[in-house]
């Protein structure tokens, strides 16, 4: 080790033993040194300060951190320590924590397995398919519990293992997953919700009726989802959501400045010569409440495009539709959530269900959730009852993240670190380093 930080090498003689039998397979001994591997230049306590500098940061930052503490290593060194490191045991683990993670974002899948006891990771898979996550458990015959979100791949596997292992479904997945049906719901219903709100005034976009337009002729057309998703270049869960729809549902925004209102007379009057500025402040005059520069810039972009047909192509069209805006009630707005309550039966029952529901996820009393799916099945949703119907299936796993303590929240936690020690490396390393950074490093 390095004193005061100066490097220090130590200058060692040993000596060779020679056999003078025969009949002996090695014929030279050579004197070992406790604490140094054969042919090594380094201490083990070096070794294993070097490694556990390179598993928490790049190899071009080890390589730095180490010539400041006294124990140069280029890059290529530090990489090659990661790759010769002993990775620890995990023959006895019993309680695992599992989820996915994104090699390359769309297309590349992998999984992380966690020891939720120590709350560190003991192995990175290359694939989230059923097939590996047999194999590993083939491998590790003393796991008795799983922890999982609600990925059926794992599931699968767990049920193809033959082995009496609980699953554990994660608290934070099912409500998101039941928070998700009702947005779906609403959406679903919003034209009658709007009406009864007094939202008249709510209308969609021209670009979004002319993608919900080309959406319903290719669906007219007897074209799967995934084939028309292609065709015009948009999300397959945004054809999901507007084949359902018989009409485009209005949506909610904050009222915008309507320049199109004036731009007849903004044009013609600087046909006459007449200034921006000077129109600008004639606009004013008749009920334009738009600040200046907004409209300077408008009024330039429309320049060009004023007066002719614009059409989107048929193909290929992108959009980008707004979500679900999360924002706090005013008193009015309030008043209004309370009438549309009070005059829609489904909307209550809507909005107990999913209430009853986080309360009984939250709790300790699985057996309510039985009762909770014949009144979610009674109030007669669709989209509910397919909600419904995905509990059914995973009851088991849904009964044990009632009663078991479990959560797959430190898995997730995991993921992101995953995420920023690929980052670390760039793209340029493999899956085997990927793993072995995750797996040794200790700052999870």
């Amino acid at each position: 080790m390095p004193c005061a930080g100066i490097p220090v090498n130590l200058n060692i003689e040993l000596r060779k033993f020679f056999c003078n039998n025969s009949q002996c397979d090695r014929l030279i001994f050579a004197e070992p040194i406790s604490g140094i591997k054969h042919y090594s230049r380094r201490t083990g306590r070096v070794e294993d300060m070097l490694v556990k500098m390179g598993a928490e940061v790049s190899s071009s930052k080890c390589s730095y951190l180490s010539s400041i503490v006294g124990v140069p290593v280029s890059t290529s060194t530090a990489l090659r320590m990661i790759s010769k490191a002993t990775l620890p045991d995990i023959s006895e683990v019993s309680i695992i924590g599992i989820d996915d993670w994104a090699y390359r974002k769309g297309a590349i899948y992998g999984s992380i397995i966690v020891d939720m006891e120590k709350g560190k990771v003991i192995d990175v898979l290359c694939d989230r398919e059923c097939d590996s996550m047999m194999k590993w458990l083939k491998k590790h015959q003393k796991v008795t519990l799983v922890s999982r979100d609600r990925a059926t791949n794992y599931s699968s596997a767990i049920a193809l293992s033959g082995r009496n292992i609980d699953e554990v479904a994660d608290r934070f997945h099912l409500i998101k997953n039941m928070s998700d049906c009702v947005d779906r719901i609403i959406c679903r219903n919003y034209k009658k919700i709007a009406i009864q709100g007094d939202s008249s005034n709510i209308t969609a976009s021209g670009h979004q009726q002319e993608i919900f337009n080309a959406i319903k002729d290719l669906q007219s057309k007897q074209m799967s989802i995934s084939k028309i998703a292609n065709e015009i270049g948009v999300a397959r869960q945004t054809v999901r959501k507007y084949i359902a729809y018989d009409a485009i549902p209005p949506r909610a925004s904050f009222p915008r400045n309507n320049y199109f209102q004036y731009e007849d007379y903004v044009f013609a009057e600087q046909l006459k010569g007449k200034s921006l500025r000077k129109i600008y402040y004639e606009i004013k005059e008749m009920g334009f409440s738009g600040s200046s520069t907004p409209f300077y810039d408008y009024i330039k972009k429309r320049k060009n495009t004023y007066g002719k047909s614009v059409t989107l192509p048929p193909l290929k069209i992108s959009s980008s539709l707004c979500g679900t805006r999360l924002f706090c009630l005013s008193k009015e707005e309030k008043h209004t959530m309370r009438i549309l309550l009070a005059s829609n039966k489904w909307l209550r029952e809507l909005k107990q269900c999913a209430r009853m529901f986080h309360d009984i996820i939250m709790g300790k009393d699985s057996d309510a959730l039985d009762d909770w799916m014949k009144q979610a099945k009674a109030i007669g949703i669709k989209h509910l009852n397919s909600f419904v119907y995905g509990v059914e299936r995973d009851i088991a796993a849904i009964k044990n993240a009632i009663i078991y303590h479990w959560s797959n929240g430190i898995v997730e936690g995991h993921v992101n670190r995953l995420k920023n020690i690929k980052r670390q490396m760039y793209g340029r390393a493999g899956l085997e380093l990927l793993k072995r950074k995750v797996v040794l490093a200790r700052s999870g």
